[in-house]
């Protein structure tokens, strides 16, 4: 698992729960469930872990294989 403390990497961090949810995907809460239908993919790998570090500059995120771009 990625660190958001690592020292050498650079951008932006955050969790991919709290990136789908400001995304407007549900609460932290139905995103943990949508996680676990294997319907979230980053760098087209199927991540189930809600606490996953996401690189908001560099990792492709989607879901249900449609992009998903941060929403500022």
């Amino acid at each position: 698992m990625q660190s958001c403390y690592n020292s050498e990497r650079k951008g932006d961090f955050m969790r991919l729960d709290k990136f789908l949810a400001h995304n407007e995907f549900g609460s932290r809460k139905e995103v943990r469930k949508l996680l676990k239908k294997n319907r979230v993919k980053v760098n087209d790998t199927i991540i189930k872990d809600p606490s996953y570090i996401l690189d908001i500059e560099k990792d492709r995120i989607y879901f249900d294989d449609t992009e998903i771009k941060y929403k500022k």
